[in-house]
C-alpha cells in the first residue's frame, strides 16, 4: 500500500504587492527573504526568475537575496524522495525598493495545511540607535495546546512578578504578526504563556539586542529532542530570529541535549557510559541500544563537549568526545573486536527525530568485519516481490567500513533489504522493512560477538511491514 501526500499549489499566477515603482534613477535593489517554517516538510528549493537561488532549503533555514525592482517569478518546490518535486508557490510579484519581503512556508503536509504567507514591511520605522523587532506566531503545535498566547519582552533580570505586572507586549493567534515596535539595545527575555495566565510555556535565556538590529522574531514548532531540565515539560515551540540573512534558533532556558548508546562490539557482556566522569547509561547488553532504542529517547545531557568512556568490566574500552548543540541527540555506536590495547572503536553520528510526513527517513551503518573483508559492501533496497540482489541497482554502492549514510529520503513501501560484500555474497537478507511517511529508521550492520556471521539490528521507528 502506499500513500502519498499531497502538497498543493496554494498560488498560482500573478501577485503585485502594493505600491509604485521608482524612477530610473532610483536604486533598483529589493529585499525578499524566505524562511522555511514547517516543521514536517522537506527541504525547499527556491527559484526566483530563471536562477536558481537555492536548494535544500531545511526547515529553520532561511535564505535572503536582493532582486532587481520589478516583476520576478518567484517559485518554492519541496524535494521529495527521488526525482519527485511538489510545488508549494509559484507566483509572479512586483518588488519595490522601499520594501522587505519575507515569505514563509508554514503549516502541516500532514494535515495539508501547508501554505506560503508573506509579510511586507514598508520600513518607515527606522531602528536607529534602537532594536526593531516583529514578531510573528507560526507554530500550529502551539495553537492545539492554546487558542492565543501572551507575548512578553523584558529585562532579562526582571522576577515573574515584575514581568508580569508590566503586563504583555502582544496577545497573538496563529499567523498573527506584531510590530514592528521600537526597544533599547540591551539584554531581553522572551517568555510566551496561554493567553491571559501566569502558565509560561516557552522562556528564553537573555538575549543581546544591540543598537540597529531588525529582528523578525518566529515562533515555530520545536522539533528538538524530548530532553528538558528537571521535571518539567518539552516547550512546543522555539523561535527563529532572523536579522538580515541570519537566521538563528532559540531554544526554551530547559531545552537539554540527549545522548544513546548503541552495544554491536564483540564483547560477550555489557557496556556502560561514562558522560564526563558520571555514569549515565548502564548495563547495555550486545545489540542493544542504552536507554532506548526507541526514537527520541535519550539520556539527557548539557549542551557543550564532553568525553563519554564506553566501559566494561575491564575498565574503558574505547572513548568519544561529544559535542551536542542545544536540542540535539547523538548516537556513540560501539562496535569491532577489542584491538591489542583492549579498546574498540566508536562512531559518533548525529540523528534525526523530525518527522518528515513526504518522506521515509533511512540510515545504515557499517560495521561487519565479516562482510568487510574483501572490501566495500553494496546495499540494497528492493520492492518486496524482489527476493534476489541479481542484476539489481544498489541503494548504497562501495560503502566502506565503520562509516554511515547519513539519512537518506526514500518512499514510503515496503522493502527487502540486502548486505552484499565485494566477492558477491549476500550476507544480510532478504530482510523485509516496512518503511512508512514520517517514519525514521537506523539499521546498524555488524557482526556476531563470536565473529562469524554478519548480523543485522534496528534503531527508531517500527520496521513492520505494511499492510
Amino acid at each position: 500500500m502506499k500513500t502519498r501526500h499531497v502538497l498543493p499549489i496554494v498560488v498560482a499566477g500573478t501577485m503585485a504587492l502594493a505600491g509604485c515603482f521608482f524612477e530610473e534613477d532610483d536604486p533598483k535593489k529589493s529585499s525578499v527573504r524566505v524562511i522555511h517554517a514547517s516543521s514536517d516538510a522537506p527541504p525547499v528549493d527556491v527559484r526566483l526568475g530563471r536562477d536558481r537561488e537555492i536548494e535544500g532549503l531545511d526547515y529553520k533555514e532561511g535564505v535572503l537575496f536582493t532582486p532587481n525592482v520589478g516583476s520576478s517569478q518567484m517559485s518554492i518546490n519541496a524535494d521529495l524522495p527521488g526525482s519527485q518535486r511538489e510545488t508549494i508557490l509559484t507566483s509572479t510579484y512586483s518588488f519595490r525598493q522601499d520594501r522587505k519581503y519575507d515569505f514563509f512556508v508554514v503549516g502541516n503536509v500532514s494535515n495539508e495545511s501547508i501554505k506560503p504567507i508573506v509579510l511586507t514591511d514598508d520600513l518607515e520605522t527606522e531602528a536607529g540607535d534602537q532594536t526593531r523587532v516583529r514578531v510573528v506566531h507560526l507554530s500550529p503545535d502551539a495553537q492545539a495546546a492554546a487558542r492565543n498566547v501572551d507575548v512578553y519582552l523584558s529585562d532579562a533580570d526582571d522576577e515573574l512578578d515584575e514581568w508580569l505586572a508590566a503586563g504583555p507586549n502582544f496577545r497573538m493567534g496563529y499567523e498573527d504578526v506584531e510590530g514592528p515596535v521600537l526597544v533599547s539595545a540591551g539584554r531581553y527575555r522572551v517568555r510566551v504563556t496561554l493567553a491571559g495566565t501566569a502558565t509560561v510555556v516557552f522562556e528564553s535565556g537573555p538575549l543581546s539586542f544591540l543598537s540597529g538590529d531588525d529582528l523578525l522574531i518566529a515562533a515555530v514548532d520545536n522539533t528538538a529532542v524530548d530532553n528538558v531540565a528537571g521535571s518539567g515539560s518539552q516547550s512546543p515551540i522555539s523561535l527563529l530570529v532572523a536579522d538580515g540573512p541570519e537566521v538563528n534558533e532559540v531554544y526554551d532556558i530547559n531545552q537539554r541535549s540527549g545522548v544513546r548508546v548503541v552495544h554491536v562490539a564483540r564483547i560477550n557482556e555489557s557496556i556502560s557510559a561514562f558522560v564526563d566522569g558520571e555514569l549515565t547509561i548502564a548495563s547495555v547488553p550486545f545489540g542493544k541500544t542504552g536507554p532506548s532504542s526507541e526514537r527520541n529517547a535519550y539520556a539527557t545531557v548539557p549542551p557543550g563537549t564532553q568525553d563519554v568512556a564506553i566501559n566494561d568490566s575491564t575498565g574503558e574500552i574505547s572513548i568519544a568526545m561529544v559535542n551536542p548543540i542545544v536540542g540535539e541527540g547523538k548516537t556513540i555506536i560501539a562496535y569491532d573486536f577489542k584491538d591489542s590495547k583492549g579498546q574498540i572503536k566508536s562512531l559518533v553520528v548525529n540523528d534525526l527525530v523530525r518527522s518528515v510526513s513526504t518522506q521515509a527517513s533511512l540510515r545504515i551503518f557499517h560495521g561487519s568485519r565479516v562482510a568487510a573483508l574483501a572490501g566495500p559492501v553494496n546495499i540494497y533496497l528492493l520492492p518486496e516481490d524482489q527476493t534476489s540482489v541479481s542484476g539489481a541497482v544498489p541503494i548504497l554502492r562501495d560503502v566502506p567500513f565503520g562509516t554511515e549514510s547519513g539519512y537518506l529520503a526514500v518512499e514510503q513501501e515496503n522493502y527487502n533489504l540486502f548486505i552484499r560484500d565485494a566477492d558477491g555474497n549476500v550476507r544480510i537478507g532478504p530482510v523485509r522493512v516496512g518503511l512508512r511517511d514520517g517514519g525514521v529508521y537506523t539499521f546498524v550492520a555488524t557482526d556476531s560477538a563470536a565473529g562469524d556471521r554478519t548480523l543485522l539490528f534496528q534503531l527508531d521507528d517500527n520496521t513492520d511491514p505494511l499492510p
